[in-house]
């Protein structure tokens, strides 16, 4: 490969369009490939040096792909390959994603790449092999604003790139770019595939006497280390992704693992996917299934770990439905006594605070099953002469006047204490809020989360509802808000501005602080934060942000010195962020704003990926 190379978008732009009536395999038999286009595609061969390059791209301009391949000596590897086009063709480009992978039997790598040209996000999937002394890099380019909505296309394209002395039939896609385990949805796939009944070495198969898998495990949460953080054999069937994590020993340099799960209770093949270990006696591996905003069938899984068709591990588990016992850690709540607001009630026994302000504390629930935590909030505000019906009033009035939908409202008096419920919905999160009259104030308890968990937000707020009842009061109200919260909940925060909780997709995908504004992302201008609808393990952002480290809003005093992301750049840069760590974004007016993704719902769509996100925001920050 040549240090000067002709960038793909000016290849596509440059040369003669041709167009057949039907879509053709496109076949290089100097190359020894060939590739299915559709008819709608235009395609171009030429030579960049040595290198013999085809692209083909589509009417409309948006998809990409250039088929790179040339000859390479004998020690050639694929890392060497791999940086020559990240120096060379995707000059400046942010890498996304690096993992051994296989499509259409062949081993390589895949790499994912966030990339600017003529001043446009793309993101770039390269899968790079090495076959019989020639290298190939197969290269889809999308814009970033279109890659959910069209890299099914190009894995369409990819999924057809075929040696033609093909050694193997097993199957992947480009796609697996945006899901680094080539796992796709969890859903029964395939009903005819009938499960081995004593699975063993196959004949004619070499053995593996140099490699064992030291542990294995099933859960609902991994570690940065490839371990189960809560080895589970019996799972929700409303867990959205279950993972395997193992270790092995011995060196699998040259062999491929081959991960298969299976439904027993259905007899079917859920799943299949290939790992090639590197270079090392000894390694850990990763793989999961996933059904997101879907309920697994109930019944008895099991997940094989092979090597050359011999089955080195197997972990039977089952998938139950969420009983009402395990909807609340131990089944058991114990007693709060506000003393402020003059009353007690009940709380999850195992409920812990994550944030603690004047007149407001928000509280972690946790849902042992998924590893998932609910949230529970608390606020106690100042009466100021209101009286209980106009408070709730204006409240209800607040929730839809934020475009939130009202699904229950009622009175729901306790023990004589005057009590209101009312539940609603905001950018399919749901909120169940009780409001309880207290002598000096009004106390708000509300529990918050996705649709997947609606009866178990039910259970809670019925029965903390249900447990309120009057205590005698302190003499002082210290702790109690002196102005009404606004919808979605607001926390009167110790710095500059007030901290509030927002929810959004990626379709009203943007949210401009100083306005407190969610909307489209994608119009002019553009917004202070946009959510990205990558199909990442967690959610990317775009924005000039910085990470801190700190997992209180309260404990960022001052901004970042360094570590934004499009400080220096010429463009907004977008990037993964974690859940429950603060975020500064430095604004373009030179203020700040504090960001905390405290809920991720990620789900798979018919174009792509979603994640629905509720966050906590403060502005100004400082």
């Amino acid at each position: 490969m040549k240090r000067k190379s002709v960038l793909i978008i000016l290849l596509l732009l440059a040369f003669e369009l041709k167009t057949t009536a039907q879509t053709r395999w496109i076949e290089d038999s100097e190359m020894k490939f060939k590739i299915a286009v559709p008819n709608s595609f235009q395609t171009n061969k030429f030579k960049d040096g040595t290198d013999q390059i085809h692209a083909f791209v589509s009417s409309d301009q948006n998809v990409a792909i250039q088929l790179r391949s040339f000859k390479v000596a004998e020690n050639a590897t694929i890392e060497i390959i791999m940086q020559a086009f990240l120096q060379n063709i995707l000059k400046g480009a942010q890498q996304l994603v690096n993992k051994a992978y296989t499509l259409n039997g062949l081993n390589g790598n895949l790499a994912g790449y966030k990339w600017r040209f003529n001043n446009i996000n793309v993101i770039a999937g390269v899968f790079y092999t090495i076959q019989n002394g020639i290298a190939y890099a197969i290269m889809t380019v999308i814009p970033e604003n279109l890659f959910s909505t069209r890299n099914a296309e190009s894995d369409a394209i990819t999924n057809t790139f075929t040696i033609l002395n093909p050694v193997s039939n097993t199957t992947g896609s480009l796609g697996g770019l945006v899901n680094p385990q080539n796992a796709s949805q969890g859903v029964i796939q395939n009903q005819n595939a009938q499960l081995p009944s004593n699975p063993s070495v196959a004949p004619n198969q070499p053995s593996n006497t140099n490699v064992a898998i030291t542990d294995a495990n099933i859960g609902a949460e991994i570690d940065a280390n490839y371990r189960i953080i809560n080895p589970q054999n019996t799972l929700a069937s409303s867990v959205g992704r279950i993972n395997l994590a193992f270790g092995y020993s011995g060196n699998a340099k040259g062999k491929t693992f081959l991960i298969k799960w299976y439904s027993d209770t259905h007899n079917t093949l859920v799943k299949e996917f290939t790992y090639s270990p590197p270079d090392a006696v000894t390694g850990r591996g990763k793989a999961y299934i996933e059904n997101p905003g879907k309920v697994w069938p109930e019944g008895k899984y099991r997940v094989n770990i092979c090597l050359n068709d011999q089955v080195l591990k197997e972990v039977a588990f089952s998938l139950e439905p969420l009983k009402q016992s395990q909807s609340t850690p131990d089944n058991d709540y114990i007693p709060l006594v506000a003393g402020d607001a003059c009353l007690e009630h009940l709380i999850p026994k195992k409920a812990s605070i994550r944030q603690a302000d004047q007149g407001q504390k928000l509280w972690n629930i946790p849902i042992l099953e998924t590893g998932k935590n609910l949230t529970m909030v608390i606020q106690n505000i100042l009466k100021q002469g209101k009286d209980f019906n106009t408070f709730v009033n204006e409240q209800i009035s607040v929730i839809t006047g934020k475009g939130a939908t009202i699904t229950k409202k009622e009175l729901a008096n306790v023990q004589g204490i005057n009590g209101y419920k009312y539940w609603y919905e905001y950018n399919g999160t749901f909120f169940l809020y009780s409001a309880i009259e207290g002598p000096q104030s009004f106390y708000l308890t509300g529990f918050v989360g996705g649709a997947d968990y609606k009866g178990i937000l039910e259970k809670h707020h019925n029965v903390i509802h249900n447990s309120f009842k009057k205590v005698p009061c302190v003499n002082e109200p210290s702790n109690i808000q002196t102005s009404q919260p606004t919808q979605p909940q607001p926390v009167k925060g110790s710095t500059s501005g007030a901290i509030k909780q927002i929810v959004f997709d990626n379709q009203n995908n943007g949210y401009d602080f100083a306005t407190e504004k969610i909307r489209n992302g994608y119009a002019t201008p553009e917004p202070d934060l946009r959510n990205e609808a990558w199909c990442t393990p967690l959610p990317a952002l775009c924005g000039n942000w910085a990470k801190t480290g700190k997992t209180k809003m309260e404990d960022v005093t001052s901004p970042p010195v360094s570590g934004f992301i499009s400080d220096g750049k010429s463009y907004t840069n977008c990037q993964e962020c974690p859940v429950n760590e603060v975020l500064v974004f430095k604004l373009k007016n030179g203020t700040y704003a504090k960001l905390m993704i405290t809920n991720d719902v990620k789900t798979k769509t018919a174009d792509g990926c979603q994640h629905k996100i509720t966050c906590l925001v403060q502005y100004p920050a400082f």
